[in-house]
């Protein structure tokens, strides 16, 4: 949809029926649970109400539009809510009371701060956040209790009061390495109002290039900081890609587990 250019364009787009789930695939569920184990629900329909925009109209065009045209933008993310709300009726119809934690994913964040003023984030993306995990948090009649995490990557901290607002909580990945997103000032303004899940060990820096003492060291720092009084699950800042030697992963691994129950 990159050469849209009125809503007459914009009704042209061919949304994607929301995923379908199989009855016999709540046994699954279900033996997990049996087994002790919490559950969660990561798969999510499109991306989320920020990032959807740029994956269908380019990243340049999007932005643009949500500043000049936010009428077409929110028609577009109405659509986008009615289809998730789709999907997560089809999901809860298989797996209602079987669901501990699920998750949106809407990065928000660069290495230095968000990619949109908090203003128009809390105003524009937000209330379709609130409106899904309200009818999602409706719709769960043994399990009222699920919890929401938002994946952002990024500097996020500037918009987490409206992300705690909206009714998440959980957030990950807790990219620690980027502005305002220490562990320490995290911990201490919004430990007690969302759960951080992620943010063990640097990724970028530590991980891939420092010693073994060294992601010794940082690993234990940051439980340290995260976990008194919980609202703390552990997990590296991202994904742990193929340049990080076996050693350092090793390092990182033993300092949780001789670390991780207090």
């Amino acid at each position: 949809m990159a050469d849209a250019k009125n809503e007459e364009d914009d009704a042209k787009f061919v949304w994607p029926t929301p995923s379908k789930f199989q009855p016999s695939s709540r046994k699954e569920m279900e033996d997990y649970r049996a087994a002790g184990y919490a559950t969660t629900i990561t798969e999510v329909y499109g991306n989320g109400f920020f990032q959807t925009g740029p994956l269908v109209y380019g990243f340049e065009h999007w932005f643009m539009m949500m500043a000049s045209e936010p009428k077409r933008c929110r028609q577009f993310m109405q659509t986008l809510l009615e289809k998730k709300i789709e999907y997560y009726d089809n999901l809860f119809e298989v797996y209602d009371g079987l669901v501990d934690v699920t998750a949106e994913a809407d990065d928000y964040g660069t290495q230095n701060g968000l990619m949109a003023s908090p203003k128009m984030i809390r105003e524009m993306i937000l209330p379709y956040h609130k409106q899904l995990i309200d009818h999602i948090k409706s719709k769960i009649k043994s399990n009222g209790d699920i919890k929401m995490t938002l994946h952002s990557c990024g500097s996020v901290s500037d918009a987490l009061p409206d992300i705690i607002d909206a009714g998440f909580d959980c957030l990950n990945p807790v990219q620690i390495s980027a502005a305002k997103m220490s562990p320490e000032f995290l911990k201490s303004t919004y430990g007690k109002q969302i759960t951080f899940w992620g943010g063990g060990i640097n990724t970028q820096d530590t991980l891939p290039k420092g010693t073994p003492e060294q992601v010794r060291d940082e690993t234990k720092r940051i439980m340290d900081v995260f976990a008194p009084g919980g609202g703390f699950i552990y997990s590296p800042v991202h994904n742990i890609q193929d340049d990080v030697p076996i050693e350092n992963f090793i390092a990182m691994w033993e300092t949780f587990q001789d670390n991780c129950k207090y």
